[in-house]
């Protein structure tokens, strides 16, 4: 089992309020799988990612719902990078770019992200004790 399914590391939240806020950072926590969760709104089941990200400002959290805008943003910027996962080490940014009016109350937040792939890098002779 992954340490980090088991005790994930926790981070503040980061809020997405206002167009133009950004998230940067490199990834310290991807989990294995969603979580599913039921939503206090609508009542229904939804995958729901945390990712924690090491940012200037500290750990901070980020928690995208498997099919949305963020999710996608993400999912195109992996794929952009050539990779096929997020994983621990990888670079990610996530900003809240636009917001779209979709008739409801509240109009629907629209992201763009970028991700980098975590550099491997091998370790020779290196005495660890």
């Amino acid at each position: 089992m992954n340490i980090n399914d088991m005790a994930p590391p926790s981070g503040e939240s980061f809020r997405f309020e206002e167009i133009g806020d950004t998230v940067r950072g490199v990834l310290a926590y991807v989990p294995s799988a969603p979580e599913n969760r039921t939503n206090k709104f609508t009542g229904r089941e939804e995958g729901v990612v945390k990712l924690v990200l090491v940012t200037d400002e500290g750990d901070r959290a980020i928690y995208p719902v498997v099919g949305t805008a963020m999710a996608r943003a993400i999912g195109d910027a992996v794929r952009a990078a050539g990779a096929s996962t997020l994983e621990v080490g990888g670079t990610l940014a996530v900003k809240f770019s636009e917001e779209l009016d979709t008739g409801k109350p509240s109009k629907m937040k629209i992201f763009a992200a970028k991700y980098e792939p975590a550099k491997v890098t091998a370790a020779i002779n290196v005495d660890l004790f």
